[in-house]
């Protein structure tokens, strides 16, 4: 719908992080307030049409995301994508998913659920059937047998705001940002931001296809946003760098910068 309206926030999932291990207490605390905060968001939002406000209210969506999973694998010393990894992703999104849940519940047992709210039709959707959470927490939210936001969770893809102090893992073990930049001659304190430089001094970092050099250094990083539409008209945002999968024949596909795409090129889009 064109006019639908959705809150997003996200939670740091660095700040949960207790001498190797992860608050979930903390972690549960934080979620039922951050549901309490964006929904608070639709009552006093100004907005510019009468028929966005209308959604807003009839359906009082939020979208609560996270952010920090990458340095969070770091801190606890997980190899991301390892067996140790899924578990850990699947036990902070399963219990993120369900306590969504629950305080949206007990939200609208305390100021009534969203207009469009139906509990009959709600509970026997396929979705609500099928939804990996806890049996207990479903019980629970049955039993209070209300709903205050149509929509709660927004996992979007981001990356991590690194600092000068960030550490990061490379091939000469592991350094600091301001470290590099100190090795490659580059005093950060002096330069203009947004500027980019190419390392002097090879450095490679571990990636999922093996270890792979620094190629570029960024102050900031702040970078000119492309945004394009296809025939679809699915829309893509990303910096000039940001690689898209194109067709390229039946058999063939190969991975394009944005800033090379040409009007024409197919791309492979998942569904």
């Amino acid at each position: 719908m064109s006019t639908g309206v959705c809150n997003l926030g996200s939670i740091n999932l660095v700040k949960f992080y207790d001498n190797g291990s992860f608050d979930f207490a903390k972690f549960i605390n934080t979620i039922i307030t951050a549901v309490r905060f964006l929904d608070n968001i639709n009552d006093i939002s100004n907005v510019p049409l009468p028929e966005y406000k209308e959604s807003m209210l009839k359906k009082r969506r939020i979208g609560l995301g996270t952010m920090g999973l990458g340095s969070l694998h770091y801190m606890m010393g997980i190899r991301y994508g390892s067996p140790e990894s899924l578990d850990m992703v699947r036990d902070i999104y399963k219990i993120k998913a369900g306590v969504e849940l629950l305080a949206s519940a007990m939200l609208g047992e305390e100021k009534g659920s969203f207009e469009l709210f139906d509990s009959k039709e709600y509970f026997n959707t396929y979705w609500w059937k099928n939804i990996d959470i806890s049996e207990e927490v479903k019980s629970l939210v049955e039993s209070v047998g209300t709903m205050r936001n149509s929509c709660h969770s927004a996992n979007a893809p981001n990356g991590n705001c690194v600092r000068k102090n960030t550490k990061i893992r490379t091939a000469e073990g592991v350094k600091s940002i301001s470290q590099i930049f100190k090795e490659n001659k580059i005093d950060i304190t002096k330069e203009k931001k947004n500027q980019s430089f190419i390392p002097i001094k090879t450095l490679e970092v571990p990636t999922l296809q093996g270890n792979k050099r620094i190629t570029g250094l960024y102050i900031n990083d702040n970078r000119n946003v492309y945004s394009i539409k296809t025939d679809m008209n699915n829309k893509i945002d990303g910096t000039s760098e940001h690689k898209l999968l194109v067709k390229i024949s039946d058999t063939r596909a190969k991975w394009i910068e944005l800033q090379d795409l040409k009007v024409g090129d197919k791309i492979l889009i998942k569904k």
